[in-house]
């Protein structure tokens, strides 16, 4: 599954937008998303060229304003699968503000989330300080029992060792300041998976089942990977199943990215930077290719 990210930094704030290719991997689909902004309080001074933080008495260049200024949006599309492709009421739409905590505004509840189909995302960030936090989930559902006769036995072809890989990579378009390096992005990658034979849900995913009982993820296999920040690339390969009848049944893997530039000091953001292009390829695969 691949998913673009195409970011672009402008004066006096920072905007971007999220498209989604429509080809995707069998079992994927972008099901989530969410937009939080961990605020600074009182005036902010930093220096208008390097966004450092500063003394307005001493220095020429440096701009003081309210470090709550400005909000982040995330605009979003998506297909309602619990409702029929004939309906209009199956496309919907909504814009969220990101909340003024560290906590993430979302589309949807983790339960809701299996019952829609993200199709676009767009997310415009103006706070005045770096700050900002997004995550895109994607819900996957495994494969189904396969059975086929081989050396006149019957046997599930599904099962085998399952491997997640996943890669994301930044792309710089312009020559101006590189957003990656100037906001301190880090990037995280977690993954849960319930697989059959393990746990509550032992069998394995019949056909007309779309989502985990419930809508709740069983965690039987749970992971994450973190990119240093200021890094352009994150990549993962990981074994989901330790024995080839552990198939995984359904899994959920969310793609965080922050900016950490606040982590020690306020620091705002630039006029102008680079825009960057992000995207995300995610497959899992029968096949141990560790």
């Amino acid at each position: 599954m691949k998913l673009l990210l195409l970011l672009a930094l402008f004066a006096p704030s920072f905007s971007w937008a999220v498209t989604i290719r429509p080809s995707v991997s069998e079992g994927f689909f972008v099901c989530n998303a969410g937009i939080a902004h961990k605020v600074a309080t009182g005036t902010t001074c930093a220096d208008q060229y390097t966004g450092l933080a500063c003394n307005a008495s001493d220095d020429t260049s440096c701009v003081c304003s309210d470090s709550t200024a400005g909000e982040d949006t995330l605009t979003a599309s998506w297909d309602d699968l619990t409702v029929a492709e004939s309906s209009p009421l199956r496309s919907r739409g909504n814009t969220l503000k990101s909340n003024t905590a560290a906590t993430y505004n979302n589309l949807f509840t983790d339960l809701n989330a299996w019952n829609n189909n993200v199709t676009s995302i767009e997310i415009g960030t103006s706070s005045e300080t770096y700050g900002t936090s997004y995550f895109v989930d994607f819900c996957y559902q495994g494969p189904v029992e396969k059975i086929q006769k081989k050396n006149g036995k019957n046997q599930d072809v599904s099962e085998g060792i399952y491997t997640i890989t996943a890669n994301v990579a930044a792309a710089n378009q312009g020559s101006g300041l590189i957003y990656q390096q100037d906001s301190n992005l880090g990037m995280t990658l977690q993954v849960n998976c319930d697989l059959r034979d393990v746990g509550k849900s032992k069998d394995a995913r019949s056909s007309n089942e779309f989502a985990p009982s419930g809508n709740a993820l069983e965690a039987d296999v749970t992971f994450a990977s973190s990119g240093y920040p200021r890094s352009s690339t994150l990549s993962m390969s990981q074994r989901l199943n330790s024995k080839t009848n552990y198939v995984p049944r359904f899994c959920s893997v969310r793609a965080i990215f922050t900016e950490m530039a606040n982590s020690s000091s306020v620091k705002v953001r630039p006029n102008s930077a680079s825009p960057t292009e992000f995207t995300i390829d995610l497959d899992i695969t029968n096949g141990d290719l560790l």
